[in-house]
């Protein structure tokens, strides 16, 4: 996209990373179930796993967290 995503846009672009990861996946890819689930949870913005991949998301480096913190 050459931009940040919002949070909105990684949110649903982690849930279709786990739906693809446990449909295509599991079975063939070591590993898979455990992907597919991070991507689940940080899809509805765990905190460990979300935050994580927000500040990378981010190109501004004051940005700490989605929620300002």
């Amino acid at each position: 996209m050459g931009r940040p995503l919002t949070e909105d846009e990684l949110c649903s672009k982690l849930l279709e990373w786990g739906k693809d990861s446990q449909e295509y996946e599991i079975g063939f890819i070591p590993f898979a179930i455990i992907k597919a689930d991070c991507f689940q949870q940080a899809s509805q913005q765990e905190p460990v796993l979300f935050d994580d991949l927000w500040v990378y998301n981010n190109s501004n480096a004051d940005v700490m967290t989605a929620d300002g913190r």
